[in-house]
Parts: C-alpha cells; structure tokens; sequence
C-alpha cells in the first residue's frame, strides 16, 4: 500500500503508477482529488509503453525516444556480451530443502533487494540491472568468465531476492 500521508504532504499533481499493486494506493489519490494515470507493466515493453505514452501526453516525444534509447542500450550490451553462454540456474526464494542446492552449500548466495529487479517501472531497468551486474562481477571476480566457467556455475548460483 502506497504511503499516502506522506504522498499528499507533496501536494501532488499527478500521480503515476506502473502497476495493478498500486491499485488501490492510486484509487486512494484519486479520492483525494490527485490525478492519476497508471499502467499494468508486465515486463520491459509494458515500462517502454508508459514512458511513451508519458512522452505523448507532455509533447516529449523526442526526449522519451532518446531516454528508451539510453535504457535499451545497456540491455543490447549486455544480449550481445551473454549470446550463446549457458545461463546459470538461479533460485528466486528460498524453498524446501534450498541447503542442498550447491550454491547454498558452498556459499555463493547473492542477494538483491526485490525493490531493485521485481518494480515494474524504469528503476529495475537501471538499479536493477546494474545490481545484476555487480553479482555476475562478484560471481567471476578472481576468474574470467568462460563457457567453461559458465557451465560450473550452472548448478551453483543463487540469487536471493529479499524485501
């Protein structure tokens, strides 16, 4: 539930939303006479939709295609840098016997905070994605990362997504 008190001490004029789980946050605003304008993001392309129609309602067309520019530049980057690797096998959660997966056994747990990857609004395009990049960098810190390498951490990582 979105902190409403503290919303409204910034006399807002708008509101955006990038989600369904900040439904009745946004109804709550709009009760309050805030205005709001919200999307259902389900991925990378719902986040791209609503800064385009953001761009479209402030006549920013050309600033919007350059800020989804800049966000899909490092995505490109980083499809062509991974291409043809085998990805590693990672664990959102903790679950049921999660002492026998290697990674925990071996302690090579990672941790992201789920704010960071799991918000569906441009931040997890830039926080969170540069989070993912400090675990792979952690991952391949004091050996390079090889497809030899890549297939021995298959079984062996685990990202644990907290709150």
């Amino acid at each position: 539930m979105a902190e409403i008190p503290r919303i409204m001490v910034l006399e807002p004029d708008l509101a955006l939303t990038f989600s369904d789980l900040q439904a009745d946050g946004t109804a709550h605003l709009l009760r309050q006479g805030v205005t709001g304008i919200g999307a259902n993001s389900r991925g990378i392309a719902g986040i791209f939709a609503m800064i385009r129609m953001l761009g479209a309602l402030t006549g920013c067309e050309v600033a919007t295609s350059n800020l989804i520019a800049g966000y899909q530049r490092p995505l490109t980057e980083l499809a062509a840098a991974t291409e043809g690797r085998k990805r590693p096998i990672v664990y959102l959660e903790d679950r049921p016997g999660w002492e026998m997966i290697p990674a925990v056994s071996s302690s090579r747990i990672i941790e992201i905070k789920s704010p960071l990857i799991l918000q569906p609004d441009p931040a997890a395009l830039t926080n969170g994605l540069d989070a993912i990049r400090r675990c792979a960098a952690r991952l391949t810190k004091d050996r390079p990362m090889s497809e030899h390498t890549a297939a021995e951490l298959s079984p062996g990582l685990m990202l644990r997504v907290s709150s």
